[in-house]
């Protein structure tokens, strides 16, 4: 089920909207990839936050993720697939925790090898392990977070508009963001673990800021992917809906309900067919 069809693409201020609670924000999502000097979209998400919940979809997985801020618990539902699971911001940080110790004893493997792209690969593997130095860089509107050959270049913004409110949206965003791309990490692997990322995160939410553009390298040779976010201080009756629609998804007896490793499993699968 495409939920884009109910909402036109960076289409957020021209639809009715009601007051907002001081959390309550719309975020709309395009990625796209860079190759050389080209660049192409490649997924759109909308990211809806309401109350003590968070709402996220990407067409890229197909995937809605419902967030319980109060006890970070994700509700993960794949209507294409007919399945559903849960996964606990614990259960999460122990299959991270297993993932960087595997990777930490492939890069300790290849920091004695004679061969120079095993060692490079070595370097590589400590990002993703979490052993890697991190150099931050502040600018007026723009951050740099790097480690090794990784690095994240953010452009952020200061909502004026809503400055009552930005200290609270920054915060949830943030927070949010911390537990999804570990999530992210879990459910699809990624080339680079969500530990870099945290830290762009932790100075959005000191600093209080809005992350506008996300550019991620993970090395020279490598393609880069790039973030396009347009926030929204408002629900409108779109994004209503939306929720609306999710919330009885979660009710839906037609979604099985399966272990998180079991998800896992059968996403790993269903990709490798392609």
């Amino acid at each position: 089920m495409n939920f884009f069809r109910l909402l036109p693409p960076l289409a957020l201020g021209g639809l009715a909207a009601v007051p907002a609670a001081a959390q309550d924000f719309a975020v709309e999502t395009v990625v796209f990839v860079e190759r050389g000097g080209d660049s192409e979209a490649i997924a759109r998400g909308v990211t809806l936050s309401r109350g003590g919940r968070v709402y996220d979809y990407s067409d890229a997985t197909g995937e809605v993720l419902v967030y319980d801020r109060t006890d970070r618990t994700f509700q993960i539902l794949n209507a294409a697939r007919g399945i559903r699971t849960e996964a606990t911001a614990v259960e999460v940080d122990r299959h991270l925790a297993k993932a960087r110790e595997e990777i930490a004893k492939e890069a300790e493997r290849l920091r004695t090898s004679n061969d120079p792209a095993a060692v490079r690969l070595a370097a590589r593997l400590e990002i993703d392990a979490g052993g890697a130095e991190v150099a931050v860089f502040e600018d007026d509107g723009r951050l740099t977070v790097a480690a090794g050959p990784a690095k994240y270049t953010v452009r952020t913004a200061s909502a004026e508009a809503w400055a009552d409110r930005q200290a609270a949206v920054a915060r949830v965003y943030a927070d949010f963001a911390d537990d999804v791309h570990c999530l992210g990490y879990v459910l699809h692997p990624r080339a680079v673990t969500p530990d870099l990322r945290m830290k762009v995160n932790a100075d959005l939410r000191r600093r209080s800021v809005l992350p506008v553009a996300v550019r991620l390298e993970t090395g020279p040779d490598e393609v880069a992917h790039r973030a396009e976010h347009v926030f929204a201080m408002e629900l409108t009756d779109v994004h209503r809906a939306m929720i609306f629609q999710w919330e009885a998804m979660l009710d839906d007896a037609s979604l099985r309900k399966v272990p998180l490793r079991t998800y896992v499993k059968q996403s790993h699968d269903a990709k490798e067919r392609g």
